[in-house]
């Protein structure tokens, strides 16, 4: 998979989303999440939510560097006044690239670019505290062709 359609593929996730979002007219609400897991080390998302939707910048770092993307996450579940549900099912996209031209290499392999799908359950109080568990694949770009993996997201952080 080229590099040219790994970014076509990611551009297409978040119009998407995006048309989604506007076809329904809702508030935008901003949220800020730190996450852990797999394969990004740590990483932060920041972003805002519509309706059902949240739609968010990452910047994640792996062992072996840095990578940016975004991510849509869709939240099923009953609404609480017009924002996000309580207590959610999560069903998500992100996709994440590395900023150089090259990509990163490590033990062998060099990851330039990759695209997650995840499940997960999503949690947001009263006073705007918000966590979210997910599990999913990924599918890796490499010099060398495509892989895909296993990944894990625990993320905490505040809904406003």
């Amino acid at each position: 998979m080229s590099r040219i359609a790994t970014t076509r593929i990611a551009a297409t996730a978040v119009l998407v989303a995006l048309l989604v979002a506007a076809a329904r007219p809702a508030r935008a609400d901003p949220y800020v999440l730190v996450e852990v897991g797999l394969p990004e080390v740590a990483q932060v998302e920041a972003g805002f939510s519509v309706g059902r939707l949240a739609l968010g910048a990452r910047a994640g770092l792996l062992l072996l560097g840095t990578f940016v993307g975004g991510s849509a996450t869709y939240h099923v579940g009953t609404m609480r006044d017009g924002g996000l549900p309580r207590h959610a099912l999560l069903l998500g996209v992100h996709a994440m690239k590395e900023p150089t031209v090259d990509g990163i290499t490590g033990h062998g392999e060099t990851i330039a670019a990759y695209l997650g799908g995840r499940v997960g359950y999503g949690f947001v109080s009263a006073g705007g505290f918000l966590l979210r568990l997910e599990l999913g694949g990924v599918v890796y770009k490499q010099v060398g062709g495509v892989e895909a993996g296993p990944t894990f997201e625990a993320s905490f952080g505040w809904h406003f």
